[in-house]
């Protein structure tokens, strides 16, 4: 018995000194000298806990290869050459380079699809470009470009899908130069076209303002021609047999007669609205108010502007019933032709207006004078003026008073010679 125990604990002291075999774990810290730490596995908890800790450190922050083996106990020799191997630098596998190159080779790709795209888009504005106008061999020409980008867009399409894209050179660097170089020839392209379209669109206008250039010329020649005419109707007119009876009427309806006509009203309307503009503000109106009141809603320029604005109601009270031939004037025995008209022109033109009605206040032109003074100055306008009615009431009962207000506003009957050669007229 005691023999048998003696032989089990010589085996057991023999076992414990035979080298077993276990299992070790390398980690590799850094890239160019990477530091190696070695771990035997199947340690105590604490050990492992304090491996866990250290390896978790150093991977967050450092690239890192780690490698498990099985090692041999080192024993004479092969313990020099572990020593040997652990004092040598283990570099890993170059990983961030693989992964740059494919990264650039994906850039390459989207660099040539983008450079499709463009040459799809210059295609098909030259095919645009060959509608107008129609060129069956540009059409046909830019059709086949266009096939041609798509073709090359599908076959881009299908080169990812197989992760295999044929790069257009050996380096992915030149392949964004090609790229690029061809985008800008595109640009080129289509820059051209758009050129073409714009000089086509300027010979387009250049004959368009050659086409109204002779159309204005056209109508110069005409107007020359019809002046001609009307001065040789004229010149017949005084020639005539009845020259002589009728010389004071001889004077011939000409489109110069009528703008002379409409001049003289215009200049007798802005002549006559300087004294009442002065009355008013020596009265003191607010012009601002007046003028706002006769037109609402307009901002001058100039304060001076405002003139405007009554020579515009003045005109608008004078010209009432301009469509009609007696002015609305009401006369039970008013029979008068447009001829008469005329010849009342003719004759009041050249004739104080005073001395007309003197001779019979109450006719037709003593009428209209009347009823426009009653309609273009107003009851409140005539008491701040003189501070009374009896000129509006000496006008009202049928007067002309000779006061120089009055005598201004008489100036005005170049309305009413105006619109005689415009009922002739029209």
């Amino acid at each position: 018995m005691l023999r048998k125990s003696r032989l089990c604990q010589s085996q057991e002291r023999n076992a414990q000194q035979r080298p077993r075999a276990h299992v070790v774990e390398k980690l590799f810290i850094g890239e160019d000298n990477p530091t190696v730490v070695i771990r035997r596995l199947n340690t105590n908890e604490k050990e492992e806990e304090e491996w866990r800790h250290a390896k978790k450190s150093h991977t967050q922050t450092q690239s890192y290869t780690l490698l498990t083996t099985v090692a041999m106990p080192p024993t004479g020799l092969k313990e020099a050459q572990i020593r040997e191997n652990s004092n040598q630098k283990v570099h890993p596998q170059p990983m961030e380079e693989t992964m740059n190159q494919s990264q650039e080779a994906f850039e390459a790709l989207v660099a040539k699809i983008f450079t499709n795209v463009s040459s799809l888009k210059a295609a098909y504005i030259q095919l645009q470009a060959a509608h107008t106008p129609y060129d069956p061999d540009k059409i046909q020409a830019a059709d086949k470009l266009v096939i041609e980008e798509l073709k090359n867009l599908s076959e881009l399409k299908h080169s990812y899908r197989d992760s295999n894209p044929k790069p257009i050179s050996a380096s992915p660097q030149d392949s964004k130069l090609v790229t690029e170089i061809q985008e800008q020839q595109n640009l080129l392209k289509t820059y051209e076209v758009m050129v073409k379209k714009f000089q086509s669109q300027l010979q387009t206008k250049d004959s368009e303002i050659l086409q109204l250039q002779r159309q204005i010329q056209e109508s110069n020649q005409r107007k020359v021609k019809l002046e001609k005419k009307l001065k040789q109707r004229g010149l017949q007119a005084k020639e005539s047999e009845n020259l002589e009876e009728n010389s004071f009427f001889s004077m011939e309806l000409t489109p110069s007669l009528f703008s002379s006509a409409v001049e003289a009203a215009y200049k007798a309307i802005h002549d006559f609205s300087k004294p009442l503009i002065n009355l008013m503000k020596a009265a003191g109106w607010d012009l601002d108010a007046a003028a706002n009141a006769i037109q609402p809603a307009v901002v001058y320029a100039k304060k001076s502007h405002q003139k405007y604005a009554f020579e515009s109601h003045i005109c608008q009270r004078m010209f009432a019933a301009f469509d009609e031939e007696s002015f609305s004037v009401k006369h039970d025995d008013l029979s008068i032709s447009k001829e008469g008209f005329f010849h009342q022109f003719l004759a009041l033109r050249v004739m104080d207006p005073l001395d007309v009605l003197s001779q019979n206040a109450d006719s037709i032109f003593g009428r209209f004078c009347r009823s426009k003074y009653l309609s273009v100055i107003h009851p409140k306008m005539e008491a701040s003026f003189f501070g009374s009615l009896d000129q509006r009431n000496y006008v009202a009962g049928g007067g002309h008073p000779r006061t120089p207000f009055y005598q201004a506003f008489l100036k005005t009957r170049q309305v009413d010679l105006a619109a005689a050669p415009a009922g002739i007229f029209f």
